[in-house]
């Protein structure tokens, strides 16, 4: 490969679309949700600028120098790793401060070149604030300057000398249209789930983190059903989403399961089974995982009762699909939802799909997983059915109604 040869990153498909929309060279400004330098974008329209996702690497000096004609352009990746940090314990660690132990992360993050964190149990007690630490580790261990969307999510050990404010996180060098859904079911703890947009070497990536039920299994389905559902919803149009984080659930579970009905891939099957943690991308998007290994994993370097899962992805061509979009315009009411519910998988009519407020008044539900011709219907809360005849849609067609109740 010759030494100064210049490289140039061709953007297509997403960043097309930004430009078409005059988003190319729209400032960012500050937004309060994403803590530490994190873009503000508008939440309810989080992907409209899209992102450079089908990018090819190219050597302007190919052919010259040692390496040849035939020398193969180096790939773009994207590293993911998520993380549950066990609050703020250090037992069954092998490290005897915070400190130590966040700063085995970050070298981690520096070693591994990691682009994105999704991260759980990120704890603060009032004396030593998890996310803050993290942070500056990072910096200290050459990672970079990581941006952060954190989002609270209960007090963990209420009430014990170890109680701590606990809060799902994203850390990723470039962060924009931060958001957080409570999710609507909930057992016991108050679980959460933050998104944002993520700037990688492979484009923006809508990248969510989550940490689903540990003690109801119906529970665990319906925020799984969420996460699914509105992260596709928030990827919309180039449906470049990862899901990741602490599910709670071992491959073949139900919630594991949901992913899969909506169109996502198990990106970290090749760390192995045992795992209830995960990261999930939709099949639509144009990458794949090249690798996925548990880290983090060991007593010599344990930093939590979780191991960390990375998971590497390159440019790929997507799975050719039929994307059904559907718009519902109604406002249920404060505290409410809409779902959708429908006559062919992943569609039933028996429970519904959540819907994402995309804007007052608006709601999408995106499918890349219908067939044929489907009828269906919108519910307020999956309870209150719209009034009067089914809607119809063919697959890979747009419907717009303005249901009744």
């Amino acid at each position: 490969m010759a030494s100064s040869g210049a490289r140039r990153v061709i953007a297509l498909g997403a960043l097309w679309l930004a430009c078409a929309l005059g988003a190319c060279d729209a400032p960012p400004t500050e937004d309060a949700g994403a803590r530490d330098g994190g873009l503000a974008a508008d939440a309810g329209a989080a992907m409209d600028a899209g992102g450079a996702l089908d990018a090819d690497v190219i050597d302007d000096d190919a052919g010259e120098g040692d390496a040849g004609p035939d020398a193969a352009a180096p790939r773009a990746i994207a590293t993911v790793l998520t993380l549950n940090l066990h609050c703020l314990e250090l037992d069954g660690t092998a490290y005897a401060t915070h400190q130590a132990r966040l700063a085995a992360v970050a070298a981690l993050v520096a070693r591994e070149a990691v682009d994105v964190l999704l991260l759980q149990e990120v704890c603060d007690d009032g004396a030593f604030d998890a996310a803050e630490a993290l942070g500056r580790a990072l910096e200290e261990a050459g990672a970079g300057t990581f941006a952060r969307h954190v989002s609270f999510a209960h007090v963990a050990w209420e009430g014990t000398s170890r109680e701590a404010r606990e809060s799902v996180a994203v850390f990723s060098r470039e962060l924009s249209a931060p958001a957080t859904l409570a999710h609507r079911t909930q057992d016991g703890l108050r679980r959460v789930m933050v998104s944002a947009s993520a700037g990688t070497p492979l484009g923006v990536l809508r990248v969510a983190s989550v940490h689903f039920d540990h003690r109801s299994a119906a529970a665990r389905l319906a925020q799984a059903r969420e996460a699914a559902a509105i992260t596709l919803a928030e990827a919309d149009p180039h449906l470049a989403a990862v899901v990741g984080g602490d599910v709670n659930a071992p491959r073949g579970s139900d919630a594991h399961a949901a992913f899969g009905q909506l169109g996502y891939l198990d990106a970290s099957d090749a760390a192995g089974g045992g795992r209830i943690d995960h990261v999930f991308s939709h099949r639509a998007a144009p990458l794949r995982a090249l690798e996925a290994r548990r880290v983090l994993d060991d007593p010599a370097t344990r930093v939590s009762d979780h191991p960390g899962v990375l998971v590497r992805f390159v440019a790929a061509a997507p799975d050719d699909v039929l994307v059904t979009r559907v718009l519902a315009r109604h406002d249920p009411g404060p505290g409410r939802a809409l779902y959708v519910r429908g006559s062919a998988p992943p569609l039933s009519w028996t429970r519904g799909w959540p819907m994402r407020a995309r804007a007052a008044g608006e709601w999408s539900f995106i499918a890349t997983e219908l067939a044929g011709a489907v009828e269906l219907k919108v519910l307020v809360d999956d309870v209150d059915w719209q009034l009067g005849e089914n809607a119809r849609v063919e697959a890979g067609g747009a419907l717009e109604l303005t249901p009744t109740f």
